[in-house]
């Protein structure tokens, strides 16, 4: 993970310079284009990752916000980053990019090998004070998936379009997030 956030803080570190030349749409499309990309990826691979490797993807998130938004380095981005650009932080990505593979797999869109990977209706579920394990184990994607997906509204559960689907929790997580 610190390979990946040395690599992240490298390459924005040349456009420091024209931050203060550039629109802030060019701003935003170098920071999603060099950036975000890489970060974003693969999140169900840095999924599990420590707290610290947590810390480190959102302080890259907060740098590339304040970056867009030419805020100073202890310039407060929470509510920026929310509000004006809507990005998700670490968790919150995790948790969509799961109920988007989720939506998927069980609409039957997605690659025949994946069709039985999730189910809903026999989760055997243990949970303790910290966590839920599943007898997938706690660590598993599929646990994540499952469990990600019984946490949501039902008007979410119903959507009959992967566009509408993907919006409206992209909407009802930054809505989470602010909380």
């Amino acid at each position: 993970m610190s390979h990946v956030s040395k690599n992240c803080f490298l390459s924005l570190s040349p456009f420091y310079s024209l931050r203060n030349i550039l629109y802030e749409k060019a701003r935003l499309n170098i920071v999603s284009t060099v950036l975000l990309s890489k970060l974003f990826y693969a999140p169900c691979v840095w999924f599990k990752s420590s707290k610290a490797g947590k810390n480190k993807i959102n302080n890259i998130i907060r740098s590339c916000a304040r970056y867009v938004l030419c805020k100073s380095k202890f310039d407060s981005i929470a509510l920026d980053n929310n509000d004006k650009l809507e990005w998700l932080n670490c968790d919150y990505r995790f948790k969509f990019k799961c109920l988007k593979l989720t939506y998927l797999v069980l609409s039957q869109q997605c690659p025949t090998m994946f069709r039985d990977y999730v189910c809903l209706d026999d989760i055997s579920c243990i949970c303790t004070r910290n966590c839920s394990h599943f007898s997938t184990g706690p660590k598993s994607l599929q646990c994540a998936m499952a469990l990600e997906s019984t946490k949501l509204p039902n008007e979410l559960q119903s959507c009959n379009s992967y566009n509408i689907f993907k919006h409206n929790t992209y909407k009802y997580l930054l809505n989470r997030q602010k909380m």
